[in-house]
């Protein structure tokens, strides 16, 4: 009994078919496309990856420096690139001012605020609390879905940063937590909006509750 193959060598035209299975009439339709693939062959045309970050030093815009304003500083080797790092967050430019006229001790306690601050954002972050803008699918029924448990958490790491989160939030207070939500997380330019705070007052709260949380994780 003859089966049919499905090796490629066995649909290679010839002027006499091997395999019976290969109409005729494929001949003719094999022959253009061998011709058409050897004519893209010689027309492809490579492309060299190699040296395209070596070769772009043009670096950031203008207009991208323009709304940094002071926030950024140039690192890197200047012989041969520049490395530019944007403090574009409210937090990042508030500690940035603040080292300006600290000290060396104050220099390490706005460090480890600094830090505590960014661990908390963190958890925040990955609990999944952070705002999404979801799509909407026109050809579903719009109805609540009871399985869909919206709001809780989706994997064993997200619970774990809520109980991190949750757990920051208890320590530093009520309004605290509004304050480092707004500012920290949401990044907020306005520092004590929410809590009907001035601004003294609020960067006062905002380092008594880094403080807190930095003695609490040990951060040091």
């Amino acid at each position: 009994m003859h089966l049919c193959s499905r090796n490629p060598s066995s649909f290679v035209p010839s002027s006499k078919p091997s395999n019976p299975c290969v109409p005729l009439n494929l001949h003719h339709g094999a022959n253009i496309l061998a011709r058409n693939t050897k004519g893209a062959e010689l027309n492809k045309r490579e492309i060299n990856f190699d040296d395209k970050w070596a070769s772009d030093v043009r670096g950031p815009t203008a207009e991208r420096i323009r709304a940094a304003g002071d926030a950024y500083v140039v690192g890197g080797d200047e012989r041969s690139v520049k490395v530019y790092f944007f403090a574009d967050s409210p937090l990042q430019r508030l500690y940035a001012r603040l080292r300006l006229r600290a000290g060396q001790r104050e220099t390490e306690e706005l460090t480890r605020e600094y830090t505590a601050l960014m661990k908390y954002r963190h958890h925040w972050y990955h609990a999944g609390l952070e705002a999404s803008l979801p799509s909407v699918d026109l050809n579903r029924v719009f109805a609540s879905d009871p399985s869909n448990m919206v709001g809780m958490a989706k994997s064993e790491r997200q619970y774990f940063h809520r109980q991190q989160y949750r757990a920051a939030v208890a320590l530093v207070g009520h309004k605290a937590s509004i304050l480092l939500d707004n500012f920290v997380c949401y990044e907020w330019k306005e520092l004590g909006h929410g809590i009907d705070y001035s601004a003294f007052r609020a960067r006062k709260l905002l380092r008594e509750s880094a403080a807190r949380l930095a003695k609490e994780w040990g951060i040091g």
